[in-house]
């Protein structure tokens, strides 16, 4: 980023709106992000998160055995948050307690939660789906994770997303191709109706009372129309109102399935499967997730320190103090031939 210059003092080799890039495309940055997981990594195993069982004693503080889950939850996350500190203890830039400041946060959002229900049910709870029933007159307090013909369900360990990110990768890749063909139908349509529903356009006889143009809008006026550009414009936008609503059913019926399939899914899990789909996907991904963007956070404010140092002396002072003395002189020549004086 510098290289020596006059005695005592560095020049930039970089322009500070290109800091950040070069930065993060040196190889000695890659080494260091690389380098900066690694604890994470090796704290895994210590950590032994597939470990938890039905009804697990954990020791606390005093060494000795508690089976309540305060005391669980105090010496479960005391140990592993203690570990991840001691393995983050000499990283470079890395604060440990930042680092086990992540875990902690993770700890009381949702993990916590999780661990109290595999110490209570066991790992086979991550077979488990809740459905959803509102009190007459009530509405749920709950968002469903899954709606299956009319029912709605919630997953207690397992988000859906998991599992098809898991499992069904393909079907969801499929959606996102709908999902794109429906939004470029409904873009052609919007555009078509927006060129045409103008003052001058085709279809502002469509318009209906509430300043729309919607396919029964259209349909009726079809009824009426005698011109035939203004037919040939009503046929247009009644093929886009079709091809845009047969695209959302497409994604509809599609997301259904998969939603059905997701569902049909749970009750299959095996327990090894469910480890790997809560330990793997979701804790750890999401820590690994939260401690790269603590290296993104840390290499943003090292860039910014540097930006602010290379744009701050930019110009060396020798350079400024001539530039203040050539506009002086200027000055003082136009004071000069107005009849003034500069007096500094």
């Amino acid at each position: 980023m510098f290289q020596p210059d006059r005695e005592g003092y560095s020049k930039a080799l970089v322009e500070a709106s290109e800091v950040k890039s070069s930065i993060l495309a040196h190889q000695e940055f890659k080494d260091f992000a690389k380098r900066s997981l690694l604890p994470f990594k090796q704290w895994i195993p210590s950590a032994n998160l597939k470990g938890i069982t039905l009804g697990d004693n954990y020791p606390d503080t005093a060494g000795e055995s508690v089976i309540q889950f305060t005391g669980i939850r105090k010496s479960f996350i005391t140990k592993i948050s203690e570990d991840l500190l001691t393995a983050y203890a000499n990283t470079d830039l890395l604060s440990k307690y930042d680092i086990y400041q992540i875990l902690m946060d993770y700890w009381a959002d949702n993990m916590q939660d999780d661990v109290y229900v595999l110490v209570q049910d066991g790992w086979e709870s991550g077979n488990k789906l809740r459905e959803l029933v509102a009190k007459k007159g009530e509405k749920l307090k709950e968002t469903p994770d899954l709606v299956i013909k009319k029912q709605k369900f919630k997953a207690e360990l397992i988000p859906p997303a998991l599992i098809v990110a898991r499992y069904f990768a393909d079907k969801q890749a499929e959606i996102e191709q709908l999902q794109i063909k429906q939004d470029e139908a409904t873009q052609s349509l919007e555009t078509y109706l927006e060129n045409e529903g103008g003052e001058d356009g085709l279809l502002i006889e469509a318009i209906n009372d509430k300043d729309k143009i919607t396919k029964a809008s259209v349909a009726a006026r079809t009824k009426l129309a005698i011109d035939a550009e203004e037919i040939k414009a009503l046929r247009q936008a009644t093929k886009l109102f079709n091809a845009d609503a047969a695209a959302k059913k497409a994604v509809k019926e599609a997301q259904e399935k998969l939603d059905f399939a997701v569902f049909m899914k749970y009750p299959e899990l095996t327990v090894e499967e469910i480890k790997a789909l809560i330990v793997d996907d979701k804790w750890l991904a999401t820590l690994q997730t939260n401690i790269n963007a603590e290296i993104e956070r840390v290499t943003q404010k090292m860039a910014n320190r540097v930006k602010e140092l290379e744009e701050r002396y930019s110009s060396p002072l020798p350079a400024l103090t001539k530039s203040v003395d050539d506009l002086s002189a200027k000055v003082s020549k136009h004071l000069e031939a107005m009849g003034l004086e500069l007096s500094l």
